[in-house]
């Protein structure tokens, strides 16, 4: 009867030591590390991994500031970082909520600090302070970064035309897609409606090196202007001769009608919120409530990546390509910083 007992209270040890371990065991599995990207490519951390703190995540310091284009030092003596990407420097103190963009001195959430012997510092605020975008996506648990250079090119979803492929003579409407002014001879890809009207095509041109540029204005007059001046996104009119090469490009002035834009144009405004419907296109709404559609892997321009649509944030100031044929956004490009 005691060896029973024993036996009984050894059992019952060994349950509660394998359920406590089990209960251990889920709680860690369920502190998940936060993933993080730049350029849509994952970071690996080796050692220290980022950690959440207060609402803020904390990387290793070179971790991600390096692969965004930014230089690090990081002082023994002054248990200081200081971190320089183009003309854009900030500086931290280990265990300090104070920190310097450039010359204005700003007050931090969270402290730079060291843990297992890794420099952790704030992400979103060293990132976003040399010039970075930074975008949280809760439901994959992932730190999105754009550096605004070098990154992936995202591809339109359009068909794409050979160069010469317009008639000689011909007039094309459609919307900037690129414009590579650099290059010899210069080119445009303009987004125009396919024959059968079904969707859009987007045009390879090559332009001629004596070729005209105007931009026609809502009153019907018409300035001189250059080619870096014409934009992704503003809607054009092509002229093309000797084998389809251009001639003449005239920038047409958007329409609009109540404040809204009417196609073909772009709409232009300071980005406010976004809903999805049931269809799973995205409805886009502007700080005066100007409202217009795009799908969810519409291109997102930024500097000089392509980002998506989810990354975008308000009040970013955006112009938006409408496709002359669905009237829905084809292109958005985020201006400024």
């Amino acid at each position: 009867m005691t060896m029973n007992l024993k036996k009984a209270g050894v059992a019952a040890t060994l349950s509660m030591f394998a359920l406590a371990t089990s209960m251990a065991v889920t709680m860690a599995q369920s502190d998940s590390v936060p993933r993080v990207t730049v350029n849509d490519h994952p970071v690996q951390f080796d050692g220290q991994a980022p950690v959440e703190q207060s609402g803020r995540v904390l990387v290793p310091l070179r971790g991600v500031l390096e692969k965004i284009g930014a230089y690090v030092e990081y002082n023994e003596q002054t248990h200081s970082v200081t971190a320089y990407r183009g003309s854009t420097h900030i500086a931290l103190t280990i265990g300090s909520t104070q920190a310097r963009v450039g010359d204005h001195d700003v007050t931090l959430d969270v402290p730079a600090q060291v843990m297992n012997g890794s420099t952790m510092v704030p992400l979103r605020f060293v990132a976003e302070s040399l010039g970075a975008r930074v975008s949280f996506h809760p439901d994959s648990d992932t730190v999105a970064i754009w550096s605004g250079q070098g990154g992936d090119r995202g591809q339109a979803s359009s068909a794409v035309l050979p160069p010469h492929a317009a008639a000689d003579g011909a007039e094309l409407v459609g919307s900037v897609v690129s414009v590579a002014a650099d290059e010899t001879p210069a080119r445009i890809t303009i987004r125009v409606p396919s024959p059968d009207g079904l969707r859009s095509v987007d045009q390879d041109l090559v332009i001629r090196g004596d070729a005209k540029f105007t931009f026609h204005r809502s009153n019907d007059t018409e300035r001189d202007i250059t080619l870096d001046h014409i934009r992704r996104g503003e809607q054009v009119s092509v002229t093309t001769t000797e084998g389809g090469r251009v001639s003449a490009i005239s920038v047409i002035a958007p329409a609009f009608d109540a404040g809204r834009a009417v196609a073909p144009g772009a709409f232009h405004g300071e980005f406010q919120e976004m809903t999805r419907r049931d269809d799973g296109m995205m409805v886009l709404r502007m700080a005066d409530n100007r409202e217009i559609v795009v799908a969810g892997d519409t291109p997102v321009m930024y500097k000089d990546q392509t980002i998506h649509v989810r990354d975008l944030r308000p009040g970013d100031d955006v112009t938006i390509a409408v496709d002359p044929v669905t009237h829905h956004g084809s292109r958005i490009m985020v201006e400024g910083k």
